[in-house]
């Protein structure tokens, strides 16, 4: 008997229903990936109340079992596994995916694309980020340069001791600051060096100031309060002085800039003041943003608190004849120095400020705890390296009164500063 729809009609319905079925499979799909990621906005959500519980006013450190930064009690409201840092096994800590990159940390693949969270594009997709092509010279360290607020890869190695970086910033990211009951420590990064030379009478009278504190995160602020009540010694430092090859300490003078205040001190006085911890703590004052981490990094590890010093460099600063590509968001601007870039001038900024260990994570601080890739508002600065001493390296070896030398030998140069918005909202 010949079928009345005959073989035609038979091959369309069978190509409909298929068809069918699978926009049925993709819409489930479709529906499932919504439903748990409106699950996980409202974890994150409910878990902002609980957030407050860790911040730097909190006495009462919160338990941590696998040390990857997030308390218990907010692996419990993710359903993370407190007992591993990496639930789902992507390479990213639970700790990175929700306060860093925003991704879900209970899965490889958080928005099933195919592709896993750890990609170096993907796990840009859920957050704001601003990425910089910037050629660099020593001194830096690529694997320092990764850290809780940026990501950093060398894309290629050039002439004249030049490597090109792509770093990924993270401005978004906040750091949760768990503390830890105050015990003094004794370790390498506790040791005096050559400038955080503090004597048995400043340790006696740093202790003895902290000693009421419960938390670290206690002494960290009564110290930052102690620096706040020093005196500011505004003047540039004449000599270099830093640690040779074969471990030697080298002092010779420097290019000083026209604008930097006279005094009638000697080099050694000036150094008392602004150089050297133990004696700045004793005059009770201290130089620039090299001169007050190397105070506070003394007096951090005087109280037993392990620290480092963090060397940054701005992220937007950049002369008009680079060229450099920018398209930023009007608020990580530069706000301070941008009068100083212009053609013929020999300027350069970089910042130093600290790593301290509190509970245990390091945790950036300046004139304040946790801020973040931003210093003082003025726009966000790239980590290029940690140091244990100021004089770990001659940096001073590029500035130089000739903009042509400083030009060819400057130890940055921005190709382009360009944002992204989070493509998942």
């Amino acid at each position: 008997m010949r079928n009345p729809l005959g073989p035609k009609k038979k091959n369309h319905i069978f190509i409909i229903t298929a068809i069918v079925l699978i926009l049925i499979i993709l819409a489930l799909l479709a529906s499932n990936t919504i439903q748990q990621s409106t699950h996980f906005k409202k974890q994150i959500t409910n878990y902002q109340k609980l957030i407050e519980e860790c911040r730097i006013s909190n006495i009462r450190p919160l338990p941590d079992t696998d040390n990857d930064g997030l308390p218990n009690k907010i692996e419990k409201i993710f359903g993370t596994n407190e007992n591993i840092a990496d639930t789902d096994g992507d390479s990213l800590s639970d700790y990175y995916e929700i306060k860093k990159y925003k991704t879900n940390p209970l899965k490889k693949d958080s928005d099933n694309d195919g592709v896993e969270d750890q990609d170096w594009e993907e796990r840009r997709e859920y957050t704001y980020t601003i990425q910089a092509i910037v050629d660099l010279r020593p001194p830096f360290n690529i694997e320092q340069m990764n850290d809780f607020y940026q990501d950093a890869r060398i894309l290629q190695k050039q002439k004249n001791n030049i490597t090109r970086i792509e770093v990924i910033l993270y401005p978004e990211a906040k750091t949760i600051i768990t503390p830890a009951y105050y015990k003094p420590i004794k370790n390498e990064n506790t040791k005096k060096t050559y400038t955080k030379n503090y004597s048995d009478e400043m340790q006696k009278k740093v202790q003895e100031s902290v000693k009421d504190s419960k938390t670290d995160v206690q002494v960290v602020l009564k110290i930052l309060k102690d620096i706040e009540n020093m005196s500011f010694f505004e003047t540039y430092l004449p000599v270099s002085v830093y640690r040779n090859n074969d471990g030697e300490i080298i002092d010779v003078p420097v290019f000083v800039p026209a604008e930097s205040k006279k005094t009638n001190l000697s080099i050694d006085e000036i150094k008392e003041r602004m150089f050297f911890a133990d004696s700045m703590y004793e005059l009770r004052t201290h130089g620039g943003c090299g001169s007050v981490s190397t105070l506070r990094g003394a007096m951090f590890r005087s109280a037993g608190l392990p620290e480092k010093i963090i060397n940054v460099i701005p992220l937007n600063f950049h002369y008009p004849s680079d060229n450099t590509t920018t398209r930023l968001k009007e608020k990580y601007k530069p706000t301070i120095w941008t009068d100083n870039i212009t053609e013929g001038s020999a300027w350069l900024v970089s910042h130093y400020f600290n790593l301290v260990l509190i509970g245990n994570q390091w945790v950036r601080v300046d004139k304040k705890i946790g801020p973040g890739i931003r210093v003082y508002d003025n726009g966000p600065y790239i980590k290029i390296r940690e140091i244990e001493d100021i004089t770990d390296y001659n940096s001073d070896k590029y500035y130089t009164a000739n903009p042509k030398v400083f030009f060819e030998y400057r130890p940055y140069k921005y190709l382009s500063v360009i944002e992204q918005e989070a493509t998942h909202i």
